[in-house]
Formats: structure tokens, C-alpha cells, sequence
């Protein structure tokens, strides 16, 4: 861990931030992992570089995620979208937060993430939460492939994102959400997730944006890989990292009901 000064954020409850807009107290209970940019993040105050942030879900400080390289450290930034609401800024090239961690099902779970691209992001691959199951390297902790993830998809499809359950010989496996519906500026916070659910036969996935369903995805392949989560990551994919704002990223060891993910992205949308 580099050394210096240090501040961790602590947050002072759980509330929503935006006026007519559902309380946090209304997600969705039990996340398993759960990072919340307004608490548990600790930086370096004269370089705003985060080395850790604390899992708030049921997994505890076992699945904090952190990062000692200084380089690889995004950075926190307190009003990033107006007074308590902070955010951690990623830089699109190497920034990662990881951690070793088993304890998910990559089967059946549901991952839920809110964030913005920095203006003139232009990468297409970005970054949201997942991890593998084959490895708990710090390398591997960003490969969702073989693993889970719900990655945001470049701002040339604003409001989309792909979730991963598995591989087949390399070819990703993911779910194209690619209906951008009505394309928002850079800068402007979202959220979306999704649930993915392997019932003996055939993969079943849901996926919801700011409190709508999201119909008509394209599996790229139906093919399913069961495994225990062995590492993970926030704000980095193994071919790309987040170039842009990670505000809140959730996960559960479960499948929410379509009506409850759509709460969780209504209720996650009115808190950025």
C-alpha cells in the first residue's frame, strides 16, 4: 500500500439525492457486494488516488476491493455530480480495484451498476463489476469471461451493456444490450443491470434500465459455464478499463424478479 496521508469517506446513511425519487432503502435487500462511492472509500487527499473501497453487502471487508499500484489508483472525486454526490473517476487505460474473493455462484446471480462516461470517452470496451472463476489473480480478477459481469458497451451505444455468464472456447459469451434508448450526453449518470439464471436447460436473462425492462437482447451464444467466483473487479475489463465515473456498483448471489430490477435501477438512477 503506498504510503502518505489517507481519508476514508464515511457515509451518513442511505438516501436518495434526487427529489421524487424512491428511497435506497427500497433496493433490493442483501446485496452480496455493494460499492457505494459516497462511503467506505479511502484516498489520498492531496492526489485524490483511491487504494481501497469498502464491499458494504453481506460478503464484508473479505471482498474490499483495493489496489496498491499508484498508477492503476483511480480517483476520488467528491462533487463530481454536485454537492454529496462524489464518484470515482476512471482513467479508460489501467486503473483497477480488485479483489481475491469466492463466494458467487456465477450461475444465478444479478449485478446492477450506475455510472457515467467522462466527456470524449472512446473506448468500447468499458468496464462495470464482475470477475472469473478460474483464477484469483489480480490479472485474471478482470476477465468476465468464464466468469460473470455486467460491463457497460462503448458511448457509441449510450444506455447499453453486456452481462457475461461463462465462455465457450474464448468466444464471448454476453448479452448485447444494445437498444440505446435515446442516447444521453457523456457525463450524465445512469444505471442499468441485469439478472442471469441457468435453469438446467437454458440460459435465462432479464435486464432493466432506470426502471424499464429491457426486451429483445441477442445472445451471441446459449451456452452456459458453472463455477464458484474466484476474484473480481470494479471499473475494469480484461480489454478495457471504465473511461468514466463509477458512482455504485451492486451485486446479488440471486436472481431478482424483473419487477424487483427494475426497482433497483429506478431506486439506483434517483440516488446519482
Amino acid at each position: 500500500m503506498p504510503r502518505g496521508r489517507r481519508r476514508t469517506v464515511k457515509g451518513r446513511g442511505v438516501q436518495a439525492l434526487s427529489a421524487g425519487t424512491l428511497s435506497l432503502s427500497a433496493m433490493p435487500g442483501n446485496p452480496l457486494l455493494h460499492f457505494d462511492a459516497r462511503t467506505g472509500v479511502t484516498f489520498d487527499p492531496s492526489t485524490e488516488r483511491v487504494s481501497a473501497w469498502a464491499n458494504l453487502g453481506s460478503a464484508g471487508t473479505a471482498a474490499d476491493v483495493g489496489q496498491d499500484t499508484a498508477s492503476e489508483q483511480p480517483l476520488y472525486k467528491a462533487t463530481a455530480f454536485g454537492t454529496g454526490k462524489p464518484a470515482i473517476l476512471y482513467d479508460g487505460s489501467d486503473d483497477l480495484l480488485w479483489r481475491q474473493y469466492s463466494g458467487l455462484n456465477i450461475q444465478n446471480y444479478t449485478a446492477v451498476v450506475g455510472y457515467a462516461y467522462s466527456h470524449g470517452a472512446s473506448n468500447f470496451h468499458q468496464a462495470g463489476i464482475g470477475g472469473n472463476s478460474i483464477s484469483n489473480t489480480e490479472t485474471n480478477s478482470t476477465g468476465y469471461f468464464r466468469g460473470f459481469g455486467c460491463q457497460p458497451v462503448a458511448p457509441t451505444h449510450t444506455k447499453s451493456f453486456q452481462l457475461y455468464n461463462g465462455n465457450l472456447d474464448g468466444i464471448q459469451i454476453a448479452q448485447n444490450m444494445r437498444e440505446s434508448l435515446n442516447p444521453s450526453p457523456t457525463d450524465t449518470p445512469f444505471a442499468v443491470g441485469g439478472s442471469w439464471f441457468w435453469n438446467g436447460a437454458n440460459n435465462i436473462v432479464q435486464a432493466s434500465i432506470e426502471g424499464s425492462t429491457i426486451t429483445g437482447a441477442t445472445l451471441t451464444a446459449d451456452a452456459d459455464r458453472p463455477g464458484t467466483l474466484q476474484a473480481f473487479s470494479v471499473g475494469r475489463y480484461v480489454h478495457g478499463c471504465l473511461e468514466g465515473f463509477m458512482i455504485r456498483a451492486i451485486t446479488w448471489p440471486r436472481v431478482l424478479s424483473q419487477v424487483e430490477l427494475n426497482r433497483a435501477t429506478r431506486v439506483m438512477k434517483g440516488g446519482i
